[in-house]
Order: C-alpha cells, then structure tokens, then sequence
C-alpha cells in the first residue's frame, strides 16, 4: 500500500497481525522487509497490528532528489500519514538506528500518538560532524556504494547475512533514488 506525505512523497507501507498497533522503521540501509529477515515480523504478528514502514528513500517509497525532502519533520510526517491513513488514532513506535531518530522526533512533535517506544541504535540529539567529513562518506557512498560501510561493521563484529544483504540492496545511483543526498541530510538532521 501507499500514502501520500503531506509534502507529495508516496511512502510504501503494509500491515500484517492482529492486536494493538506497532510501528516498525528501519534504520538508513534496510527497508521494511529487514524486519522480517530478522524474524521480528514472525515473532510479533500474533501480538500486535504491524505496521511496516519504509522510509522515504527506501524500499518502495519515492526517493526524492531534494535534500530539503528528508528533512526530519517530513519523516515524522510520513509516519502520521501512514497512521491516519489506516485510522490508527495511538501506536506503539519501534524504530531502528534511523527509524529511532524518527521515531524520538515523533514522540517530541506528536506524544499523543504514541502508546510506547522503543529505539535501538540511536541518538536523540544532533551529532557534531564536520561538513567535511559529511562529503567525503556521501562521496564514498556515491562511487563505492555500501561496501566501505559493510566492512566497517564486520570488523566491529560478525553481521547477520540478512543485513548485509539489505545494505547491499542500497543504490547510491541520482537516477534510482539518491542515497547520498539522504546520508547528508541524514547526517545534518541529527
């Protein structure tokens, strides 16, 4: 299914389950099927209404080419377009890296809409990042893709194939969806 954000993106979302709502939002190199992959899906339906988000940018929701389009109010909004789309009034809001930020800015601008979050791999405030060091991953993301970013992570410690592979699905490519502007806006809006 898709909704219209209020600022004209189609984001992609689906529901599956029965019970009280939980939103589910992927962090910057997944999309909604992460969840399943990670058998969280599974785990949850027979609990809990899911709902399955995927960011603008990823997944099947439009990738703007507009820098100014992820900001993060625009992404709290994707979030209650989906909810009044469905006629969800309160959820429960289970963010990933990226997902939890949105979801941290959701509970700031929208408390009333949320039952409960949880928020796994983030920050509720900016991170001092040089401009500088902004371009250059933005770059190395445009030209080498999720690569650098996999090894990062696999010498911290092992990394689930199932997200490894959802970061290899990641396109830095302007003409399918420009992750590198998302990764800059990403970056400023923390």
């Amino acid at each position: 299914m898709q909704v219209t954000s209020s600022d004209g993106v189609q984001i992609a979302f689906e529901t599956m389950g029965s019970g009280p709502p939980l939103v589910l939002l992927h962090g910057f190199f997944g999309d909604r099927t992460t969840w399943r992959s990670a058998g969280y899906v599974d785990a949850l339906a027979d609990s809990h209404r899911l709902v399955l988000i995927d960011a603008r940018g990823h997944g099947g929701s439009e990738a703007p080419h507009d820098v100014d389009s992820y900001r993060i109010d625009r992404q709290v909004e994707d979030v209650t377009a989906v909810l009044d789309e469905l006629n969800i009034s309160r959820a429960a809001f289970w963010g990933a890296s990226m997902g939890g930020i949105i979801g941290l800015n959701l509970l700031a601008r929208h408390p009333e809409r949320l039952t409960g979050l949880i928020v796994g791999g983030a920050h509720a405030d900016r991170v001092a990042t040089a401009p500088g060091e902004v371009q250059r991953e933005a770059e190395l993301f445009a030209v080498q893709g999720t690569a650098p970013f996999i090894d990062v992570l696999e010498r911290q410690s092992s990394l689930p194939e199932w997200m490894r592979a959802a970061m290899l699905t990641a396109n830095p490519s302007p003409t399918e969806g420009n992750r590198t502007e998302v990764l800059s806006a990403s970056r400023r809006c923390r």
